[in-house]
């Protein structure tokens, strides 16, 4: 009775403690499920590039586009699968399999370009910490639950992308009775694929961890650059480059060792042929690397974020906003002294710059662009060199088209950047000095005239030079990008009428579809024409003085229509409605 009475406070105090400790586990779980919920939007509007507009429409949009091409591919295999029911089983089974390959390179190029898309908003940044800092909400709640965000946006990303392929492909490869059964194929189809994207996307997210812990955030945000670079060129590079890559790579499938099978697209397309058939001794260990890389990232990844919450938290809060920026705004300032000398297009240009420097989301629109230029740019030399035809110490028109391509990207994605505003009340400045449209479309060109129209004219130039083309040689084709990307410049901004940075946005979902093929008829006139009638030019000095004149007066003429067209419109800092029927939506820009 005594042990009993002296036990009763104890497990009071126990009970209340347990009762306590499940009263805060049950507050941190639905705290959990809150910011789960708003770190997705958060997501959602890193990846479209939107705070203010509802970014689920353009999402669906947007992965509903790159859905296409793989749904494409697996239609267009329906009369090939038929015509292929008495081919010998070991060619048939090798057709199969590049096939399967392609959809597994494909959803890892696109894990890899959803990552990218939404690396800013990966971790938790100063603003994060500033609204939940002060709240009893603790960081690995908020790390966690950012974490959560991410895999299932991946994973409703991948299963979007390749759920509709996987039925295509399975009920049309089943037609042949050799190949196997739709279950088995449609499973081991989503399962490769989805797997593949997951492993990739997560992979990139314990590099986001690692490279917030052991690099700067500048530092970060470059990593953050180049991978998006790349997963973009990539993904281009998969349509042209796969149909004759994929079958080299099944072959040494079939021939090397288990331990030349090293490479993911191989693990997971060995898990496909694990489960889908025909199955081969020779890939039990890619298929388990498969599954071994998948949980491996699955575990790594969790306490990569949740561990160091606290300490990113801080860093992020106590991290100076403007921390190195003396020395490029003092660039910014020169620059515009170079350019314009009227005090109010000085002002919009030093606007336009500082504003594009110092936003991650705005140079991640134009990385994405870039990633499209040097993609197309590399086709031409990559053909010359399989052709054995490349010629570096001579100008020929591939290698003149490069800087032009590079260039119309270039300034495409300047003007979609610069139709999307950083903070929209920050037009106040130009609202209440009355600027006016003349001011801000100089302003426009002269900011693309410097990050888009002279670097690259420079940079080829100068690689024109040390190919030992002669000095002038290169500064002729210097002087011809120069004009060509001035020309670019006033066709871009044709009748512009506002402010960079200055101007509500939208997600322009319903030219999603349409721009990718628009764009290729001004690209092919503009850098392959170009090119071509720039190596003509170079071929004579009455050439290169017919060229000069020539591309002066088309400018100028260009500019003056393009200024009488901004007049007439005036200077505005709304988007104009859809519904307008003067209003093509050509860009979201404009």
């Amino acid at each position: 009775m005594t042990t009993r009475m002296r036990r009763g406070p104890e497990l009071v105090r126990r009970s209340f403690s347990e009762g306590g400790r499940s009263a805060k586990l049950a507050r941190e779980w639905r705290q959990f499920r809150l910011l789960r919920r708003d770190s997705l939007r958060r997501l959602l509007n890193a990846a479209v590039l939107s705070r203010d507009a509802d970014p689920w429409q353009f999402a669906i949009f947007g992965t509903a586009f790159l859905a296409v091409p793989p749904s494409m591919f697996a239609f267009g295999q329906m009369f090939k699968y038929a015509a292929l029911r008495r081919a010998v089983p070991i060619e048939l089974e090798q057709i199969v399999l590049i096939d399967r390959m392609f959809f597994i390179v494909y959803a890892m190029v696109t894990a890899a370009l959803l990552a990218a898309l939404t690396w800013e908003a990966l971790l938790p940044d100063r603003v994060d910490q500033e609204i939940t800092g002060v709240l009893p909400v603790r960081a690995r709640t908020v790390a966690g639950a950012q974490l959560a965000a991410a895999l299932t946006l991946a994973l409703l990303f991948a299963a979007a992308i390749h759920v509709p392929a996987a039925v295509t492909f399975a009920l049309i490869a089943a037609a042949n009775p050799l190949v196997g059964h739709v279950v088995p194929i449609l499973v081991g189809h989503m399962l490769a694929t989805i797997l593949a994207a997951l492993t990739t996307f997560t992979a990139l997210l314990v590099l986001r961890g690692v490279a917030a812990l052991a690099l700067s955030a500048s530092a970060a945000n470059a990593l953050a650059g180049v991978l998006q670079l790349a997963s973009v060129a990539a993904l281009i590079e998969t349509f042209l480059y796969l149909p004759s890559v994929l079958p080299r790579l099944v072959r040494q499938m079939y021939v090397a060792s288990v331990a030349d099978l090293q490479a993911p697209p191989v693990w997971f397309a060995a898990m496909y042929e694990f489960v889908a058939g025909p199955w081969r001794p020779a890939f039990a260990a890619p298929a388990a690397t498969a599954a071994i890389a998948f949980a491996l990232t699955l575990v790594v990844v969790v306490p990569v974020y949740v561990v160091p919450a606290s300490w990113i938290a801080r860093r992020a809060l106590s991290s100076p906003s403007k921390q190195g920026m003396r020395w490029p705004a003092a660039l910014v300032r020169s620059l515009t002294l170079l350019v314009s000398t009227v005090a109010p297009t000085r002002g919009i240009i030093a606007f336009t710059l500082a504003t594009f420097t110092r936003s991650r989301r705005h140079i991640f629109v134009v990385l994405t662009y870039i990633g499209i230029g040097v993609a197309l740019a590399a086709v031409s030399v990559i053909a010359a060199t399989v052709r054995r035809t490349l010629v570096l110490d001579a100008p020929a028109a591939y290698l003149l088209a490069l800087p032009l391509v590079l260039m119309f990207f270039l300034a495409i994605g300047l003007r979609v950047a610069f139709g999307i505003p950083v903070e929209i009340d920050a037009n106040w400045v130009f609202r209440s000095c009355n600027t006016g449209v003349r001011h801000a479309a100089n302003g426009t060109r002269g900011a693309l005239l410097v990050l888009a129209v002279y670097p690259v004219a420079i940079v080829a130039s100068a690689v024109a030079w040390l190919l030992g083309w002669g000095v002038g040689v290169a500064a002729t084709v210097g002087l011809f990008d120069v004009l060509s990307g001035v020309l670019l410049v006033e066709a871009v901004t044709y009748g512009w009428h506002t402010v960079p940075f200055a101007r509500t946005y939208a997600p322009a979902v319903e030219t999603l579809k349409s721009r990718a093929l628009i764009i290729l008829i001004p690209l092919n006139l503009f850098a392959y024409r170009g090119a071509d009638a720039q190596m003509a030019a170079l071929r004579t000095t009455r050439g290169t003085l017919l060229y000069i004149t020539l591309m002066i007066a088309v400018c100028v003429a260009v500019g003056i229509a393009s200024r009488r067209a901004s007049s007439r419109v005036g200077l505005t800092y709304e988007r104009e409605s859809p519904n307008d029927l003067a209003v093509l939506g050509l860009s979201e820009a404009g």
